[in-house]
């Protein structure tokens, strides 16, 4: 199988990188922003030289949220997707999987039950806007070139290899081994989920092998 994994060397598509490239059955191409800068205007032109008809293309591409939850995030990430879309539109690839966020349900809303795929979108941030948006822009996009779409919405990622030591068990334990105060949010009460990086990847791996299509929590 083809795979170009974009967002190489970031958290998750490093993670994806290297478990694909351990089975010498796969062709896979990393591209970091070394190599194309979604960020710039003309980057889709760059992009669309790596695609190939028959690839599958794992998209981690993203400005995260712990960088900043502003208008200006909410820009750069429409712009990257806008770049991305461009491409693929030039180029149609078999499969595209992008990884969104669970931020489109709202990180402060309280639900009352599990969070499924059928629970309605709220945005709460501009994050999770961007994310929303990518969304909806793909969905339009592949149905009209006709390839298929898997969105993964992912809770918080944990794991080794994470450097954000954002709220969750990985900001949890470096400030233990510094000695620093964790502090809760809430009343201690409610749950939060979070998902850890090899899971993800696996999960991953097994949808690049089946035939489903959409958006999977």
């Amino acid at each position: 199988v083809n795979f170009i994994v974009l967002g190489c060397t970031g958290f998750i598509g490093s993670r994806v990188y290297d478990f694909l490239q351990s089975n010498p059955n796969n062709s896979v191409v990393g591209i970091s922003s070394n190599e194309v800068d979604l960020s710039e205007a003309s980057s889709y032109k760059k992009l669309q030289n790596f695609i190939t008809p028959d690839c599958v293309l794992i998209m981690c591409v993203g400005v995260k949220k712990q960088l900043g939850d502003n208008i200006d995030i909410f820009e750069k990430n429409i712009v990257i997707i806008n770049n991305f879309i461009r491409a693929v539109v030039a180029v149609i690839p078999n499969k595209i999987i992008f990884i969104s966020s669970a931020s489109v349900y709202g990180e402060d809303v309280v639900h009352s039950y599990k969070i499924d795929e059928n629970t309605p979108v709220v945005n709460r941030s501009y994050y999770g806007m961007a994310k929303y948006m990518s969304e909806l822009l793909l969905d339009k996009v592949c149905s009209e070139i006709n390839t298929k779409l898997i969105i993964l919405r992912p809770p918080l990622v944990y794991g080794e290899g994470d450097t954000s030591f954002g709220y969750g068990p990985t900001g949890f334990l470096r400030k233990a081994i510094d000695g620093e105060k964790n502090v809760m949010w809430g009343d201690g009460n409610e749950l939060r989920e979070f998902i850890y990086i090899d899971d993800v990847v696996n999960i991953i791996n097994r949808l690049v092998n089946s035939e489903f299509e959409g958006i999977l929590n």
